[in-house]
């Protein structure tokens, strides 16, 4: 749940995920294969370098967000929240939500 997170980290992430929902979407890609970089969520979001850089690590501590490798001596990431929680509502990100399963077809 995001609630676990310090109001600053929360705040990160919920800017984070709308940031990447608007960049993905003028790229034509899916949230899950846009990758971005430190410098571009500093310079777009307009957080300061040292508060961002301990937010964004306590993000992918909490698996909010994960490290993708270098690309030209820059760490690249993955935002891999969904954006449930955001309104107070429960949520535990990667857990599919029971209602929407269904049972498999018998095949006798």
């Amino acid at each position: 749940m995001i609630d676990e997170l310090p109001g600053p980290t929360r705040r990160l992430l919920i800017e984070l995920y709308d940031w990447v929902r608007g960049e993905s979407e003028s790229q034509n890609t899916i949230a899950s294969d846009f990758t971005f970089t430190r410098r571009q969520v500093r310079e777009s979001l307009h957080w300061s370098t040292s508060p961002l850089r301990i937010h964004l690590e306590r993000l992918c501590q909490h698996e909010y967000v994960i490290s993708h490798g270098r690309s030209q001596g820059m760490v690249r990431y993955i935002l891999l929240y969904d954006g449930a929680g955001r309104e107070g509502q429960p949520s535990l990100l990667g857990l599919v939500d029971a209602a929407s399963l269904v049972e498999p077809e018998s095949n006798l």
